[in-house]
């Protein structure tokens, strides 16, 4: 760096140093996320989200200017788990920072930095606490606050590998519904089905969150929408969870949220009645399928999920529950 330059450098953070409070609070809020439907064996990502205020920004993680700080992310207690990779940051802005002659890369709005992770082979089903720290320095175009340094937890939740014994499919017109039972559930207590919809190339089906009326959305229940007929003991307990729609722009401008291809939905139930043994949770799975062509007319599926209840509620401890737990709500 040239001699004008660091003295530059010297006066800014002089002045940074003066101006910043000790708590950048109002400046960037900070927050973090952890995950679900984890499985033995498998990678995921937890992620802690930086919201700053209009005119702030923070320095990437890939920053070397030397201007300001360097956001740094890191796990500080991973639990069972352990690391799959260096953490990731979103595409950072390049600008010139005039007073120093030197490129800098900042973060604006709400950058979201993701932290990978796997979950070891054989490791029970439960839900695992994870510790993160993110350090960071807001800055606006004419200071830069004292650094913020923050330790968040997140929760991960592993649930039990899918049963091929207690596979079902059930084929649908554009395309094929599977789901997996489970082999051990006590009643009262609540867990998490699995369905995954495998769509036929060139198709699409609705989120349920789609309010584009094109089609209808889709529905997931333990009653069919045709006859109302109850499906047994078992109760949904909670929303429906699926995977990530993708954004389709409609004819007419509106915005659609579609599937493609493959989309899972992640079911909370509980068994609230009757002999313990075998016994059928049933599903009722609609949707409508759409090409560039036109939609065909909504149909209902019916899942039938063999799951076998082994007895009477018990408090199972809060690391290790017996099955498959239910999404928080």
């Amino acid at each position: 760096m040239k001699p004008r330059n660091v003295l530059a450098l010297v006066a800014f953070l002089a002045v940074s140093t003066l101006s910043a409070p000790s708590w950048a609070a109002e400046e960037v809020m900070l927050s973090a996320t952890g995950a679900t439907g984890v499985r033995a064996g498998e990678s995921f990502e937890v992620a802690i989200e930086a919201t700053l205020k209009e005119g702030w920004h923070i320095y990437a993680i890939a920053d070397s200017s030397q201007v300001a700080l360097p956001t740094r992310v890191k796990v500080l207690d991973p639990g069972p788990f352990r690391a799959d990779g260096e953490p990731k940051e979103p595409k950072p802005k390049k600008k010139v920072f005039e007073l120093l002659e030197v490129d800098v890369l900042e973060h604006h709005g709400t950058p979201k930095f993701r932290v990978p992770l796997r979950a070891p082979k054989g490791l029970a089903p439960g839900k695992y606490p994870v510790k993160l720290q993110i350090v960071c320095q807001p800055c606006n175009q004419d200071s830069c606050l004292s650094p913020v340094k923050k330790e968040l937890t997140v929760q991960v939740t592993v649930v039990a590998g899918r049963d091929p014994k207690r596979e079902v499919q059930v084929l649908g017109r554009r395309l094929v519904v599977r789901g997996w039972g489970l082999p051990e559930v006590r009643a009262g207590e609540a867990v998490e089905v699995e369905l995954e919809v495998l769509i036929d190339r060139g198709w699409h089906i609705y989120s349920q969150k789609d309010e584009s009326g094109v089609s209808v959305p889709t529905l997931i229940g333990s009653k069919s929408w045709q006859d109302e007929k109850a499906s047994g003991p078992w109760r949904i307990i909670g929303p429906v969870v699926e995977s990530k729609p993708k954004k389709k722009r409609g004819d007419f401008g509106d915005t659609m949220l579609v599937h493609e291809m493959k989309a899972t939905f992640r079911v909370p139930v509980k068994f609230e009645g009757g002999p313990v043994g075998d016994h059928k949770l049933v599903l009722y799975f609609a949707s409508g399928a759409c090409d560039a062509r036109g939609c065909d007319p909504p149909e209902e599926l019916r899942v039938e999920l063999p799951m076998r209840v082994v007895g009477a509620t018990k408090k199972p401890p809060t690391s290790q529950p017996r099955s498959r737990p239910a999404r928080e709500i």
